[in-house]
């Protein structure tokens, strides 16, 4: 249940809950939702199969290291080879209520399924994080996310839960945005997620498709520590940087790879290109370089608009196209050797 405005707490009992009391309950959790996935899901129950593992293996929360890995590639996979959702799906398609999704290398969007009670409480976490952060019921909250598949999109109903004035923005351009912040005058706005091991991830509750052991790849550290607010979570101190040459432009995951697939379908490209991000007045402006092809005698206009949609399409990510002679960029095997990252303090 909520409680009051003037409360430090959107749920005082759980937030403030002694460290012993979070291990338990996870716990708890984890033992029923292995369970679910090893019943429900084929992917899971071969996999926990071919590592010799069964959900009764799981007697302490450091029993959940015998259990195999899971990584993007591998959702993405299993939703090749089974679609339209994949086999780490634990439930029936008729409770399946909500689909996000993200883009891929393939170019096929991976989704992720929600149920109603998944969605239900994706929700109220959301809620959870929006209170902790100091939004109050009277606030103009001004939500400048992506809507379309996108994950962020629906985290706005977090903030209608709680109470605020909820402005749906979307990723208007700045000037359009800022006349809108003007006109309602909003007291809060989200962009996206800040970023010495690697974040691993499980669910404790997700019905629909359970994620055990999710390797995301990007290298944090955390803290036990109590927070000075008073809550007792396990908390990040910061992400440091990415076990792969994932890039975060404008709060999207953006992969070279997903560039590359652009820039090299276009006949009137050599294929070669560099992706030149920099960081002005605190906003990431992201400029992909590519050559085009030697004798090309087309309009480099349209070429360039054309470009500039399809990598919007395919990333998510609006970016400037430079187009330059056949033979300037320099030829690289490694896609890391193509990326020219000019941001200062990008995990400040």
């Amino acid at each position: 249940m909520a409680v009051q405005d003037h409360d430090a707490y959107w749920q005082p009992g759980l937030e403030t809950q002694s460290r012993a009391d979070w291990r338990q309950s996870q716990l708890d959790l984890l033992k029923d939702h292995l369970r679910h996935a090893y019943e429900g899901s084929p992917y899971y129950r071969a996999a926990f199969d071919a590592q010799g593992v069964s959900p009764g293996d799981l007697r302490t929360l450091d029993d959940l290291r015998r259990f195999p890995f899971l990584d993007k590639a591998t959702i993405r996979d299993r939703q090749v080879a089974v679609p339209p959702f994949g086999d780490l799906v634990a439930v029936p398609e008729r409770e399946i209520v909500y689909i996000s999704a993200s883009s891929g290398s393939t170019g096929v969007p991976t989704a992720s399924p929600y149920t109603a009670k998944d969605f239900e409480e994706w929700i109220d976490y959301e809620t959870r994080q929006f209170w902790s952060s100091g939004l109050r019921p009277a606030d103009r909250y001004a939500h400048a996310l992506n809507f379309s598949l996108f994950v962020g999109g629906p985290c706005v109903l977090g903030a209608q839960k709680l109470g605020a004035l909820s402005i749906h923005a979307g990723t208007l351009p700045s000037e359009r945005l800022l006349a809108v912040l003007n006109q309602f005058r909003a007291t809060a706005l989200w962009g996206a997620e800040s970023g010495r091991g690697e974040l691993v991830l499980t669910t404790l509750r997700k019905r629909a498709r359970p994620i055990i052991r999710f390797r995301t790849g990007d290298i944090v550290s955390v803290t036990t520590q109590p927070c000075r607010c008073g809550r007792t979570s396990l908390r990040l101190k910061g992400v440091h940087g990415r076990l792969d040459d994932m890039l975060i432009v404008k709060g999207v995951n953006l992969f070279p790879g997903d560039v590359e697939a652009v820039v090299r379908q276009d006949p009137a490209l050599t294929g070669e290109y560099r992706l030149v991000l920099e960081r002005i007045e605190r906003l990431d402006r992201l400029t992909v370089e590519a050559e085009h092809t030697q004798g090309f005698n087309g309009d480099l206009e349209e070429l360039r608009g054309r470009l500039r949609r399809q990598l919007k399409a395919a990333t998510g990510v609006g970016a400037e196209v430079a187009l330059l002679a056949p033979g300037t960029l320099p030829r690289a095997v490694h896609k890391a050797k193509r990326i020219d990252d000019r941001r200062q303090h990008v995990w400040s």
